[in-house]
Parts: C-alpha cells; structure tokens; sequence
C-alpha cells in the first residue's frame, strides 16, 4: 500500500517537472484534451457516448498535437487512429465520385436547340459552338 502511493507521488512529482518544461502551446493543447474529456463525461449518461464532433475532435487534436495520446483516457489511442482513416477513406470517396461530370440545363438545351435548328452540323463543330457560346467576352 505504501509502495503504491510512493509510486503515485512520484508519478505526480514527475509530471509537474514535466509541466515545468514544457512549451505552453503543448500545455495548452493538452488542457484542451483534458477538458474535452471532461465534457463528455458530464453528459448526463451512465456511459456516455463520443458523437461525430468528438471524434472530429481528436482526430484534427491528432494531427496538430504530438502528444495527443499521453492527454487520451476515454478511448484507445488505435480507436483514434481508426476514425481518422475512415474519415480520410470518406473524403476521398467522395472526392472521386464515379462517372462524368452533370452538364448544365442550358447547355443541354443549346446542343439540342443547335442540332435542330443545323442538322448538318456534327459534334465537332456543336462542341466548337458550345465553347464559343461559353467562352467570357464573347456576346
């Protein structure tokens, strides 16, 4: 028993030394996460639950915190790490969507307007209007 509190002391004592040296953005930083932590846990919840912004939260707190996982107590540090690559997987789907890009209404209408009003005209030069009508300064 008197071990454990020796140790605790000393656990204690080294993380004030640690507080005495360190930069005040990582104090600062960290205090954040501390607070964050204590946020979520004031929900009135028997356990409570992280929502989107919490894990938005830690996962942004990763990129820009080196000692994001020293400050973490409600989650694993490997959870973290999973949200942040499912969040960067999100992102890139939907980035890259599949398929060509929508065209405009009003250019739909042109091209349909321009091959009735000129049968003759082939997709070449409807292209070449196309891009005439679209380009700026052009009346």
């Amino acid at each position: 028993m008197a071990s454990r509190i020796t140790l605790q002391l000393m656990q204690m004592m080294l993380a004030l030394v640690q507080a005495l040296f360190a930069n005040k953005a990582a104090l600062a930083m960290e205090n954040l996460a501390l607070r964050q932590q204590l946020a979520v846990y004031k929900r009135k919840s028997l356990r409570p639950r992280l929502t989107d912004i919490d894990r938005l939260f830690w996962t942004a707190l990763k990129d820009h915190f080196a000692n994001w996982a020293d400050a973490l107590i409600i989650v694993k540090p490997e959870t973290v790490v999973r949200w942040h690559k499912k969040r960067f997987r999100k992102h890139w789907a939907r980035k890259s969507k599949p398929g060509r890009p929508t065209i405009d209404r009003q250019h739909i209408e042109f091209i349909k307007r321009i091959s009735g009003d000129h049968p003759e005209y082939g997709e070449d030069r409807i292209a070449l209007e196309l891009k005439l009508k679209l380009k700026p300064g052009l009346p």
